[in-house]
């Protein structure tokens, strides 16, 4: 094991563990999903040039490599108020603000002076926000579906209308499903376009399904009988 002060760390690191896992890509800008014809308004060169920061109430997980093996995990860290997390070993470092891709090089700074060329992986778990926003943002469904409220954008940010929707408890009985309405703002400008589920369902064309981003608003109409 590659390890410096050996005798140290075996002494201090008994349930030491950070466990971090992240799509790391996903929160690093990356190529925008292709799929959606690039003239429709559903696919934008934005799509994953977000800046997500973390901050105080967030939780992640950290895992920290040695050669390949797994030397420390620490899971369900929160965030505190003064923007920080406190670890063993490590002791307290300062989160607020950081990209995750950031926040791993700072724990690889840390951790350095213990590990030889540690590999640190930052998880943020959008999952646990339990109503709070995601770092990467948000989406608002209304309408016909069973649970209209936010919606957060995972790390990835691939987020469609029809998983939107899913996630919003799924269309009500009364929903019409060819008619459904974006609403996009990005400053003073505000556009709309439509998603037919209906077609999409029929012709199998999953990549009709429109990716959204940050602050869209879904609305399903009721069906007009």
């Amino acid at each position: 094991m590659q390890i410096r002060l050996s005798r140290f760390v075996s002494c201090c690191l008994g349930p030491l563990v950070l466990g971090v896992l992240l799509a790391c890509a996903g929160c690093q800008s990356a190529s925008p999903v292709t799929g959606n014809d690039e003239s429709s308004p559903a696919l934008d060169g934005h799509t994953r040039n977000i800046r997500a920061q973390l901050r105080p109430g967030l939780i992640v997980n950290i895992q920290v490599l040695v050669a390949g093996q797994k030397e420390l995990e620490e899971k369900n860290r929160r965030i505190s108020e003064a923007g920080a997390i406190t670890l063993p070993l490590v002791g307290e470092i300062r989160l607020e603000g950081l990209t995750v891709g950031e926040a791993q090089e700072q724990l690889k700074t840390a951790y350095g002076r213990y590990f030889v060329a540690p590999q640190v992986i930052v998880e943020c778990q959008v999952e646990a926000l339990a109503g709070a926003v995601s770092p990467w943002g948000y989406v608002t469904v209304l309408g016909r579906v069973r649970t209209p409220g936010m919606v957060n954008l995972p790390p990835t940010r691939e987020l469609t209308v029809s998983r939107a929707i899913q996630l919003s408890g799924g269309l009500d009985t009364s929903a019409r499903r060819n008619a459904i309405r974006v609403t996009r703002t990005r400053g003073n400008n505000t556009e709309q376009f439509e998603i037919d589920l209906e077609r999409i369902g029929a012709s199998g064309q999953a990549k009709d399904d429109a990716l959204l981003l940050p602050g869209d608003v879904i609305y399903v109409p009721e069906a007009v009988f």
